[in-house]
């Protein structure tokens, strides 16, 4: 679908702000817990507040899956909380050192207050690399995913937007990661805003409940909230 040519093109900066917790329970399955700060208008405005609960299964070395909920609360006159159910299932290649992730997203959305009940389908394919080496201390990758929406009065699912996302790990520790993130974000469906460009800095906490195989190293598919 072709960009809203009736107006010259709006954009914004944005910034995510994000502290996670992934728990380990067993060697295939963990938990998560998420908080996250949203700033828009040019990092102006306090947005929203993001609260996520993850839990993931690795069914192979390279097929994992994920049950998620989030809750957000928004701050703007007008606009009401949501619940938001979705999962996510994606598989992992690697060819040292690059790691290749292939995944898929399909979200169900609802409004929070029954004046609007409104469901959105979200289908959300995404395609990501990273390179990692124990000589190199920060880890790079990049990934570019697409988003396909349906709402109630539509009957198939439609192009929405697409996002390039460019990011840094740094382990500070083994338990202890710092990620910076930058990501361009294009509507191709009417919006106010035709592209937005979203600064991330994410806080991950991570801690194994078991005892770790070192020849076996397993990842729970749980993803930071985005």
């Amino acid at each position: 679908m072709a960009q809203n040519t009736d107006k010259p093109k709006e954009k914004d900066v944005t910034a995510r702000i994000s502290a996670t917790a992934d728990i380990g329970i067993t060697k295939k399955l963990g938990v998560s817990l998420s908080q996250q700060v949203r700033l828009n208008q040019q990092l102006g405005n306090l947005n929203s507040y993001l609260t996520e609960a993850s839990v993931g299964y690795n069914f192979l070395k390279w097929l994992s899956a994920s049950a998620n909920y989030r809750f957000t609360h928004r701050l703007e006159p007008e606009t009401n909380d949501k619940h938001r159910v979705y999962v996510i299932v994606g598989t992992e290649y690697q060819i040292d050192p690059i790691k290749i992730e292939l995944g898929a997203r399909l979200r169900v959305e609802k409004e929070w207050t029954v004046d609007e009940p409104g469901v959105e389908d979200d289908l959300r394919p995404r395609l990501s690399a990273a390179y990692k080496n124990k000589k190199f201390p920060i880890e790079p990758s990049v990934s570019a995913e697409l988003f396909y929406t349906k709402t109630p009065e539509e009957t198939k699912f439609v192009f929405a937007r697409y996002r390039l996302r460019a990011a840094l790990d740094y382990p500070i520790t083994k338990k202890h990661i710092i990620t910076g993130s930058y990501a361009y974000q294009s509507e191709e469906k009417k919006k106010s805003i035709d592209v937005i460009h979203i600064i991330g800095i994410a806080y991950t906490y991570k801690l194994n409940l078991y005892k770790k195989d070192k020849k076996n190293k397993s990842k729970t598919p749980i993803d930071s909230p985005s």
